[in-house]
């Protein structure tokens, strides 16, 4: 009787074993031939954006967002240059070349935007690695003048800053402040760059789609 039940429970195991849990079929992705592009597919939803806007939408919004950022901090450079000499005459220089270069490639961007043209997405991105190279310069040159004392401070920001002044109404640790307006400068222009990126990648994949199935139409036709 034991003899038989244990027969039994080892033919039941082995089946079980046999019809157990079977492995995961893995999907193939789709052929490239077999792809039917959609502009407005989740995947050119802005991840930057949560989701919520559009490549196309995001970038145009950020250009504007960039120029109306740029304008507000070299005014606020002019104000403390002309009425409180604070600032330097390079500091709202700077600021003022850096809105006008901002606002041509801006408006060349979205030119290329409403145009389709991918290259004319370029020049903002340039741009906006210039301007994040330029603010974590900024930043890590602040850090350093704090361990190079006053003296080293003053040759190193004499020609933008009254040093004196800064340190009268901000305290000795004024670079500090700055390095930290720099990074958030930096970390706003890199978010500005993946949006633009990605609205450029939006465009070239757009092209790319369009020629395709414009030659297989007219191989079609001639076919015909």
């Amino acid at each position: 009787m034991s003899t038989t039940s244990s027969s039994e429970d080892t033919v039941s195991s082995s089946s079980d074993s046999s019809t157990g849990p079977k492995p995961i079929e893995k999907k193939e992705p789709l052929p490239v031939e077999d792809y039917v592009f959609d502009q407005n597919d989740e995947f050119y939803m802005a991840p930057p954006t949560a989701g919520f806007l559009h490549y196309r939408t995001a970038a145009i919004i950020c250009g504007i967002l960039e120029v109306a950022v740029l304008i507000g901090a070299t005014l606020t450079l002019i104000h403390f240059y002309l009425n409180i000499g604070i600032t330097g005459f390079y500091s709202s220089l700077c600021g003022t070349i850096f809105v006008f270069v901002a606002i041509i490639t801006t408006t060349i961007m979205v030119i290329g935007i409403i145009t389709e043209r991918p290259s004319f997405i370029s020049p903002q991105m340039i741009f906006l690695q210039v301007e994040v190279g330029v603010l974590l310069i900024g930043a890590l040159i602040s850090i350093s003048s704090m361990s190079l004392g006053i003296e080293s401070t003053a040759t190193l920001f004499g020609p933008f800053v009254n040093v004196h002044m800064m340190e009268d109404s901000m305290g000795p640790i004024w670079p500090f402040n700055l390095a930290t307006v720099c990074f958030c400068g930096a970390a706003l222009g890199i978010w500005f760059y993946k949006i633009v990126e990605g609205c450029r990648e939006f465009l070239l994949d757009k092209k790319f789609f369009e020629a395709k199935a414009k030659n297989e139409l007219e191989m079609e036709i001639k076919r015909q």
